[in-house]
C-alpha cells in the first residue's frame, strides 16, 4: 500500500510558496473556491504540519526501496 500526499505546494500571485490540498483549485472540492480555506490561518498550519510529516514519510518511502 503506497501513501498518497493530501498536500502540494503552489505558487501564490505574490510568488509566495504554500501548501495547500492536493484538490485546491480543481472541480472536485467544493471548498476550494476563490478566497476559500486558503486564507485561514489555522487551516494553512495544519496543512504546513501534514506537508512536514509527508514530506518526511515519502522521503523515508524512497530510502527503503
Amino acid at each position: 500500500m503506497s501513501y498518497e500526499p493530501l498536500t502540494k505546494k503552489i505558487t501564490d500571485g505574490d510568488g509566495n510558496q504554500m501548501v495547500v490540498c492536493r484538490l485546491h483549485g480543481t472541480d472536485e472540492c467544493h471548498i476550494h473556491k476563490p478566497n476559500g480555506c486558503s486564507n485561514c490561518p489555522m487551516f494553512q498550519a495544519i496543512l504546513t504540519q501534514l506537508n512536514t510529516f509527508e514530506e518526511i514519510y515519502m522521503e523515508g518511502d524512497k530510502d527503503a526501496k
